[in-house]
């Protein structure tokens, strides 16, 4: 059976990442309806003018301590301190994917976008590296993701900011369509993350207080800064390009 889904990968890879190419560049030079939309196309990431409101904010921060009382968070690797949320969403949370899913809906130009996962997720300060999740500069797919970020602390430079490169969004380099290429024929993470040694020019480290809201498209490069100090909460909405998938075709 692993042959045989070895051999259907290797079969669709060249058309499915052709496919994802033409995909991002018709988002990309389509028109704009959003300002978020268009610093999106620009830089990768975008920070809201606007902070959540108090209410929606403690009600985010009730649901959370909610959850940590009925499940028990991992503490290694990338799903260190995640909640995910299947189901049973409050009126609250609802809302907020709406919102953010009317701006995927325009990156994506799409008249309407799956919500890929959503997830609390608590950070600490951590001895090993390997426990940081998203702690080296990396890649989340090899289709168009958006990704939707609210802090539930206040985030200095201290506390583990989220951290971007510039412009490293979209399959505009040999690099990219490479990586995109093997990760799609091996489903092997190594080829989505960069070297831990790498330096990046035009970073941007995104800090703000509680209730502070950014998007990122995460085909560009980004990781979880360490944490120095205190504790990192995040509520964090995801969102994928999922046109012409084959693989749902083939399950049918």
């Amino acid at each position: 059976m692993n042959y045989i889904k070895v051999l259907i990968r290797a079969l669709l890879a060249p058309w499915i990442v052709i496919k994802n190419l033409i995909l991002y560049y018709y988002g990309h030079y389509a028109t704009s309806k959003f300002s978020c939309t268009s610093s999106l196309k620009k830089k990768g990431y975008y920070f809201f003018n606007e902070k959540l409101d108090i209410q929606s904010l403690n009600v985010l921060r009730y649901e959370f301590d909610r959850l940590l009382e009925l499940n028990e968070l991992s503490s290694f690797g990338q799903n260190n301190g995640r909640i995910l949320i299947e189901d049973h969403l409050n009126i609250e949370i609802r809302n907020l994917v709406v919102f953010f899913r009317e701006k995927a809906k325009d990156y994506f130009k799409l008249s309407f976008v799956d919500t890929e996962i959503i997830y609390f997720q608590k950070s600490k300060k951590e001895l090993e590296e390997n426990n940081v999740p998203g702690g080296v500069f990396h890649l989340d797919d090899n289709k168009k993701n958006l990704k939707f970020f609210v802090y539930l602390d206040d985030v200095s430079v201290k506390n583990g900011p989220f951290k971007y490169v510039e412009n490293s969004h979209g399959p505009f380099s040999f690099e990219k369509i490479y990586r995109w290429f093997f990760w799609e024929l091996t489903l092997s993470r190594k080829f989505l993350y960069s070297s831990s040694k790498r330096k990046f020019e035009s970073t941007v480290s995104i800090i703000g207080p509680a209730g502070s809201m950014f998007c990122a498209d995460t085909t560009g490069f980004h990781k979880a800064e360490k944490i120095e100090e205190g504790t990192r909460k995040v509520f964090v909405v995801s969102f994928a390009e999922t046109r012409f998938d084959p693989y749902s075709f083939l399950k049918k």
